[in-house]
């Protein structure tokens, strides 16, 4: 129960080593200064050491001045000082206490304001500009000057003179917006500006009388100080000591883990103040203030998840070289943000910034005498357990304070349950409502950061508050469903309003021999189903239901993680698919999916249709296997506000169970709420079950990656799991890849054992293969069969997929480089084919990859005029048999799609040179210049064929069929040499009158292949690494002469 809370590891130490530490007190009310909440800040202390705030006061949306004197703060004029909002500001006060106050002035008026109190009025002077502004700071010189710096032309600094201002130095030398500026001056006539630009902090110098034409000059002819982010309150911040030694406290970048940093300027060079990264954690809202003995300090808001934007101060030791914290714990509540530092001319220490739990501008000092509390504990009264069980009981609570001699006063609050008890300013805690813990917390008046918590049982309370509802939720909304067979689930009721009595009696309405249900709401699953589970009130007949599922052999699976973003899935117009894996040998028969959506209504899910896909071979989705239509989901559970407008909610549908065997699957939900606004699947970033999420926008491009990849919808299928009871595979020693006339004999098993008593079907695929009663398979033509086995007195079935080629399969193709470049249709282009030597090419699919979506191509065949397409062959349409869409192309609206185009007719090409263009209604037809074909691809320009100036060739692949007449029997040879078998499987032998030196090994687009080294007049060449097609053997005889054939490898 003891808690003692430490901001860092080594203030332990710190604590222990002084007899008095340093704590912060408020100046003013510990309640906060303003009468509401604050913007950015500037805290002054005098020439005569009286405290100035000037700040953005958001509740008159104007800027305002308060001035402290030594009781109480107070406005400087009235409240609301500017005309306009003053979102960025600073305030100066100068050697004859006459503040200053700048402004960022918005909307009908814009500039730079000023405005001075004197004669017990505001007076507004000249505007430094008039140009639109944000960031500024001001500073008063040792001989009473007022100087401003802001980020007009990207950095302009002037002083006022006689009224007028005047410009010191050119201006843009910040050579970029700057960011979070300050300025101070020295007493030996300079003037110095620090900013953030480019992913740096820079210091510039100039002389305090330069003119506008005095360049300003990096400090110590450093241009990039240190890398520091330029955005999101990373702010740097300027000091000068009493030697005109210049102080820049900045955040590193995110390569430094945006760390603190102190860096000093002593005129000539720059160094280090202290370690590098010298903060424990992330840093923000920097300011730097110099106190007595020219001891460094440094304000800063922490940046860390745990104490978030909380602020502390750290204070330089010059004899270490090191940094410590100085104050005990945390200066603020809340949040602590907008830090500004001052000190006076004694060296105390004062800051001021904005607390987010006050919504209030604080001011507090460092107090060195005040003996700092360094623990708390709450203990109970005589010691007696921590519970209040009479009705409207009570329980005295004390607590103790570390060291003694520290201040024991300590502020009493209810963390959580204030609906449940109170407590008194002494610790004494009251039930007011039954059944809760009630956190109660006690922390140091001094230091809020010192506390410690008790949590307080309470049970037994006569409730006289009215029953409305009830609320039936499982244990921490665990999954409403228990997997196994004897295990348990934990259900919770909640009577509505919690303060109610929160008694009910417990009862199953359905599936009594399904589950039970103990007196305190603990389900035990007894077997495979479900049940509806009841809650009643003891003291009226209000009840709550819950459905709870039971799977014997449950399983599940899906995308579960962090929120990131939705996508729409609402009316069917834009649809969304993810992809879901059943494991080799496994049954999945699932009846429930739980979704997570995003959407702005406030109405209920009315109806829900799911689609299940099939997944084809490029990894997308597919057609439609089978779906539910116009299902109500079981529950609708709100999760949370995603902060742009929208809620986060889980549904739960059930559905009639729907079984799949081994494979991969897309499931494509549609979701409509009653009021008809627009439903977002929720996704996330985690890494997900198999694919990225996919969108199908209906503007023809098809199912597309969304955003590139990495996203995942989130969902979990709900089911029983259980082993494949009937199993399809080839017999033992054959392959389900097959040439065309082929044959592979199925086998079916149940439960492991061979069963012939099956029907045996094709479920696609008959064009390629065919399959008789006794499951033997024929292949017909090249493509892929998917055949079913079904054992007919229960229905279970299992589908192989067969894989049938042509061996005289070939093709050539030139392959993507990413996006490299693309061509219009607007004028004729063509791409080479050469044939070799012997042989026939019967093209009958062409695959182009296009740039966007094309519904139509047409191909011209022409003869080879002179390296250029000559006189037409043919031309030939052809029907999409298939698209795969790709990414997006960069900084274009389209798509890449790979098509497979099945020509009209087939083009049939005898050995030589011949040339292919194409059109479609795509937008274009991707081009590479990394490898092409042949030669690179021709344009058709002002009536004559000429090479594409990029050197480029098509991406595209040709589908067919390559023959010769050597082919037709078992061994192809020629003068000197034979080849057997052909065709061939694993070994080719070969036979030679003198000897084979080497062999040489071509695919039918020409590429090598091989190289092998022989010298022998017979031997054999191993093929069985090569993969089904046809290949070119060249033989270099000892003569000195070469042989080609063809060889056909199955």
């Amino acid at each position: 129960m003891k808690r003692q809370l430490f901001i860092f590891s080594w203030l332990l130490f710190l604590l222990m080593n002084n007899a008095r530490a340093q704590v912060w007190e408020s100046v003013g009310s510990s309640a906060g200064i303003s009468q509401g909440n604050a913007g950015r800040l500037t805290l002054i202390n005098d020439f005569q050491d009286n405290l100035y705030v000037g700040y953005y006061d958001v509740p008159v949306l104007k800027g305002s001045v308060q001035k402290f004197d030594g009781t109480s703060w107070s406005y400087v004029g009235s409240q609301g000082i500017t005309t306009t909002t003053a979102g960025y500001n600073s305030l100066s006060v100068n050697n004859q206490g006459v503040p200053y106050f700048l402004n960022q002035a918005v909307g009908a008026e814009t500039g730079h304001q000023v405005r001075a109190f004197q004669n017990g009025t505001w007076t507004s002077l000249p505007n430094i500009t008039n140009s639109i502004i944000n960031f500024n700071s001001s500073t008063i010189s040792s001989d009473n000057v007022l100087f401003a710096v802001n980020n007009e032309g990207n950095g302009t600094v002037k002083k006022l003179v006689n009224g007028s201002w005047v410009q010191v130095g050119n201006t843009g030398f910040a050579g970029g917006l700057p960011n979070f500026v300050d300025i101070v001056t020295t007493t030996n006539g300079k003037v110095y500006v620090s900013f953030n630009t480019s992913g740096n902090v820079r210091v510039y110098v100039n002389d305090q009388n330069a003119s506008s034409t005095d360049a300003w000059q990096p400090a110590g002819g450093i241009t990039d100080l240190a890398p520091s982010p330029t955005s999101e309150d990373y702010s740097s911040s300027l000091a000068v000591d009493q030697n005109n030694n210049i102080y820049v406290a900045y955040q590193s970048n995110s390569a430094g883990g945006n760390k603190l940093n102190v860096k000093k300027f002593d005129g000539t060079s720059w160094s280090q103040v202290g370690p590098v990264n010298f903060s424990p954690g992330r840093t923000k809202h920097s300011s730097i203030a110099i106190g007595a003995n020219n001891k460094v300090y440094v304000a800063v808001s922490n940046w860390e998840d745990a104490n978030l934007l909380r602020n502390y101060v750290m204070g330089y030791n010059s004899s270490t070289d090191s940094w410590s914290q100085v104050g005990t714990g945390y200066a603020s509540q809340g949040q602590g943000i907008y830090n500004s530092l001052a000190v006076n001319s004694t060296g105390d220490l004062f800051l001021a910034y904005v607390d987010s739990q006050l919504a209030k501008l604080c001011v507090k000092k460092l107090n060195l005498e005040e003996v700092a509390p360094t623990s708390l504990e709450i203990t109970t009264q005589n010691n007696v357990a921590p519970n209040i069980t009479t009705d409207k009981g009570t329980l005295q609570l004390n607590s103790t304070i570390l060291p003694a001699n520290a201040s024991q006063d300590v502020v009493w609050s209810v963390e959580s349950g204030s609906t449940f008890a109170t407590v008194s300013s002494t610790g004494l805690v009251t039930a007011t409502a039954s059944n809760a813990v009630v956190t109660i917390k006690a922390a140091s008046a001094l230091n809020f950061a010192v506390f410690d918590t008790i949590d307080v049982t309470i049970t037994n309370q006569n409730s006289t508050v009215e029953q409305t509802g009830i609320e039936l939720t499982t244990l921490n909304n665990e999954p409403t469903e228990i997997f196994g067979i004897g295990n348990t689930l934990q259900l919770k009721a909640t009577i509505l309003p919690a303060e109610a009595d929160q008694y009910v009696n417990w009862s199953i309405q359905e599936g009594s021999n399904v589950v039970s249900v103990d007196a305190n709401g603990k389900v035990t699953s007894l077997a495979n189903g479900y049940a509806i589970i009841r809650a009643t009130s003891t003291k009226s007949p209000i009840y709550d239901e819950i459905r709870i599922d039971v799977f014997a052999n449950g399983c599940k699976q899906g995308n579960e993680g962090p929120s990131s973003v939705g996508f729409r899935i609402s009316d069917g117009a834009i649809r969304g698919a993810d992809d879901f894996f059943i494991p080799v040998g496994t049954r999945f028969e699932m009846s429930k999916l739980r979704l997570r959506i995003l959407t702005s209504s406030t109405s209920p899910v009315s109806k829900v249709d799911i689609h299940f896909l099939q997944s084809k071979q490029s990894g997308q989705p597919g057609a439609a296997i089978t779906e539910v239509y116009n299902l109500t989901p079981t529950s609708q559970r709100f999760i949370k506000d995603d902060g742009f407008g929208s809620s986060e909610y889980e549904i739960e549908i059930n559905f009639p169970s729907i079984t799949f065997n081994e494979g991969t699957y897309w499931l494509n939900p549609v979701v409509n709420v009653e009021d008809g606004s627009v439903v977002y699947w929720n996704s996330t970033v985690e890494p997900g079950l198999g694919s990225s999420y996919f969108q199908d926008m209906s503007d023809g491009n098809g199912w597309v990656v969304v955003a590139g990849g990495g996203f995942a919808g989130s969902y979990t299928l709900v089911g029983n799991c259980t082993p494949m009871p009937l199993t399809v595979a080839p017999v033992q020693g054959q392959d389900a890849n097959i040439f065309i006339g082929e044959t592979v004999q199925l086998q079916a098993k149940l439960n492991g054992t061979d069963i012939s008593n099956v029907n045996w079907t094709l479920d696609s695929g008959s064009n390629y293969a065919s399959v008789n009663s006794n499951g033997l398979v024929t292949g017909l033509a090249s493509g892929n069969a998917k055949v079913r086995v079904t054992e007919p007195n229960t229905g279970n079935y299992a589908v192989a997929n067969i894989y049938v080629t042509d061996p005289n399969a070939c093709g050539q193709e030139v392959p993507s480089n990413n996006q490299e470049e693309g061509w219009t249709f607007s004028r004729p282009a063509a791409i080479d084919i050469d044939v070799p030597v012997g042989t026939r090419f019967n093209i009958t699919s062409v695959l182009p990859t296009t740039v966007g979506f094309g519904t139509t191509f047409t191909f011209k065949f022409y003869k080879d005029n002179n390296e250029k397409p000559g006189e037409e062959i043919l031309t030939t349409g052809g029907q999409i048999v298939e698209d795969t869409t790709g990414p997006k192309w960069d900084g274009i609206p389209y798509y890449v799609h790979k098509y497979e185009v099945k020509l009209n007719q087939e083009v049939k090409l005898e050995a030589g040179k011949y040339w292919m263009s194409m059109d479609s209604d795509a937008a274009g037809w991707e081009s590479t210049t990394a490898q092409f074909l042949g030669n690179p691809m021709m344009l058709y320009d002002n009536g004559a064929w000429i090479e594409a100036p990029t050197g480029s060739d098509f991406v595209y692949e040709l589908k067919g069929t390559c023959v010769a007449s050597d082919l037709a029997t078992d061994e192809v040879s020629g003068k000197n040499l034979k080849f057997y078998p052909n065709p061939v499987k694993d070994v080719l032998n070969f036979d030679a009158s003198q000897k084979v030196e080497s062999i040489e090994i071509y695919g039918m687009a020409g590429q090598k292949l091989n190289h092998i080294k022989l010298s022998a007049k017979n031997g054999v060449v191993s093929t069985e690494k090569l993969p089904t097609g046809v290949y070119i053997f060249k033989a270099y005889l000892e003569d000195g002469t070469t042989q080609s054939f063809r060889v056909i490898k199955k």
